[in-house]
């Protein structure tokens, strides 16, 4: 899980957008991701937050064979790029 890009909300003032990115290996190649028990449409998500709010969030991946992965994950404000 690695952050892959910040910017600025254009519909909130003050709060950014964070797009995670999701590397998996293993498995059959073929993984199914979800975020907090939501299923995700592939292995990047977009978050709302604050540049002074942490993100504590539980990532899933499964592939196509049955392997099942989950991992919670907590980034400080201090890990977002400018």
């Amino acid at each position: 899980m690695t952050i892959a890009r910040v910017r600025k909300d254009p519909d909130r003032p003050k709060h950014i957008i964070v797009t995670f990115q999701i590397e998996a290996t293993g498995g059959s190649g073929e993984y199914q991701y979800s975020c907090e028990g939501m299923v995700l449409s592939g292995a990047a998500r977009d978050r709302q937050s604050t540049r002074s709010g942490a993100i504590v969030e539980s990532y899933k991946v499964t592939s196509s064979d049955g392997q099942t992965v989950e991992k919670k994950f907590f980034f400080a404000a201090r890990d977002f790029p400018p």
